[in-house]
């Protein structure tokens, strides 16, 4: 009796091939040993996988959860009794951090200690040397665990959260901050909640559907006759409603809601201009290798916002396209405030170079002058002699020896004369 309410197995098994991709093998059984069976199939792939990196998703459909945010596959086969059946799902290998990451990061290191002054260079050289052992660390655990698709899978998460980790690091190692999110454009969009009794009899039932966490009750245009409720449990609004239903009966209520799954192309434009106007202050300076770089960033992410936005076709590719394009229009604003930053202080370096520039030219002048004066002196005195010039120094050495005589004598006749007077008062 027990077997009866086994409706069947499946079966997940991972493993890589030869090419940059992964194979998810999906293995569903019959468990019936005397019936044709349907055996209900849906397996969550990994949340790296956007439906851009299924390859080949082996007959099954495809699907996107907006509670759990995850693709999923989907399908329901006819097997014989105890038959089993494999399905074969290619997917792109996402779970690899590139060399030229890592190489690119390094550069940027090897680039601060080089410009960092003789009093600061030995310290940048230790901050500099931890990094990028750290960068060396996550290439050899992903190349430790390239052939075991579950292990790589559980090191990228950790590597991935420490490259993002060294990345802050680097560009604090350059004062730089960082922060901020904005809001897309607003289009309207009807979401379709349908409600239906499978019974041979009437019914009552609470209708009840969670809301895209997104979605806050300043979005609903139109709640299609449900009432609008929050769930503080799990953070969510939701719709909902005592319905009554008849045998049977289907139902359906169109929710009309602002579209905010989208980034507008202006803003996107935006970013674009505002970076190429601070990476254009930034040439020439010793920030130059960070400041492209950071502006390469922020083209290649604002080119794959738009490639996905772009692709989207159904409200559930809108919001799971939307989803990861925050993430990278959050770096893009990340990318700009350190652009900012460096264009400062670029600019501060060369109102410095200028200052010291006049100075310098101050400098030459003022010496030029007084080698002028010091030569013009030197040729009167050569005009004059040198004989003339030790007879006027004689003549002023006698007048001055006669000077102080003459003061001398006037004052010892004067004391004289007072000791004589004061001999004769005595007498």
């Amino acid at each position: 009796m027990a077997k009866k309410f086994i409706v069947g197995l499946v079966l997940l098994f991972f493993c890589i091939t030869v090419f940059p991709a992964v194979t998810i093998n999906i293995v569903v059984v019959n468990p019936s040993g005397d019936e044709e069976k349907t055996i209900p199939v849906k397996q969550y792939l990994p949340a790296e996988i956007t439906k851009e990196d299924i390859i080949d998703s082996n007959g099954l459909d495809i699907d996107y959860d907006v509670h759990e945010a995850k693709y999923f596959l989907y399908g329901k086969p006819k097997l014989a009794p105890k038959e089993s059946m494999k399905y074969r799902v290619v997917l792109k290998d996402v779970w690899n951090i590139m060399t030229d990451q890592i190489e690119q990061l390094s550069a940027i290191v090897d680039k601060k200690v080089a410009n960092a002054s003789a009093e600061d260079k030995s310290a940048a050289q230790v901050v500099a040397d931890g990094i990028k052992l750290r960068l060396s660390k996550i290439l050899s655990v992903q190349e430790i665990n390239k052939d075991d698709i579950e292990k790589k899978m559980q090191a990228y998460a950790t590597n991935y959260n420490e490259l993002k980790k060294i990345r802050d690091e680097i560009f604090s190692f350059e004062n730089l901050v960082k922060y901020s999110i904005t809001e897309g454009e607003q289009d309207t969009v009807t979401l379709v909640v349908e409600a239906e009794n499978i019974l041979d009899k009437p019914m009552e039932a609470d209708v009840k559907y969670y809301l895209p966490e997104e979605i806050t009750s300043e979005y609903i245009l139109d709640s299609g006759g449900l009432e609008v409720n929050y769930d503080p449990d799990r953070a969510q609004f939701f719709l909902s409603k005592d319905e009554k239903f008849k045998a049977q009966e289907k139902k359906r209520y169109n929710v009309s809601i602002k579209k905010i799954w989208a980034i507008g192309e202006k803003d996107l434009e935006m970013y674009l201009t505002e970076a190429e106007e601070l990476n254009q202050k930034i040439k020439g300076s010793d920030s130059e290798m960070i400041g492209q770089a950071l502006y390469d960033e922020i083209v290649a992410n604002v080119e794959k916002i738009k490639k996905s936005q772009n692709q989207a076709k159904t409200v559930k590719e809108y919001i799971a396209a939307y989803r990861k394009n925050l993430r990278d229009e959050e770096q893009i604003k990340d990318d700009l405030e350190k652009l900012k930053i460096l264009a400062v202080e670029s600019q501060s370096d060369a109102v410095n170079r200028q200052v010291n520039q006049a100075f310098q030219k101050m400098d030459n002048i003022t010496t030029i002058k007084m080698k002028d004066i010091a030569q013009k002196l030197i040729q009167k005195i050569k005009k004059i002699g040198v004989w003339r010039i030790i007879f006027v120094m004689v003549i002023f050495l006698i007048s001055l020896t006669t000077f102080f005589y003459t003061i001398w004598f006037l004052r010892l006749r004067k004391e004289e004369k007072t000791e004589i007077k004061d001999i004769g008062k005595q007498e």
